[in-house]
């Protein structure tokens, strides 16, 4: 007769414990870690990235087209019309090189 198998007895089990119980410890501000107090954290600095003027019409070019699409698609009556709307723009861009 063997005894029961217990399922924390099973290595796999016990091996995401230990890797979940790492992850936890390393989580920032954790008072468990000695050396969390002592060490202020630093965030990367955040570079500012510059972009031409060719790249904000194109960007404003995009944010109407999208508003244009998101406002034909809020004029389905149903959700089966929705649908037939979004095949129909699937289909539009399909054939579109960019």
């Amino acid at each position: 007769m063997e005894a029961a198998h217990h399922f924390t007895d099973d290595k796999i089990f016990s091996g995401a414990f230990a890797a979940i119980a790492d992850a936890l410890a390393r989580l920032p501000g954790d008072a468990t870690r000695p050396d969390a107090a002592s060490k202020p954290s630093r965030s990367a600095p955040v570079e500012e990235v510059r972009i031409g003027l060719a790249e904000r019409i194109d960007r404003w070019f995009w944010r109407q087209q999208q508003r244009d699409i998101e406002a034909f698609l809020a004029r389905s009556r149903d959700v089966f019309e929705l649908e037939q709307r979004i095949r129909d723009i699937d289909r539009a861009f399909r054939g579109r090189s960019f």
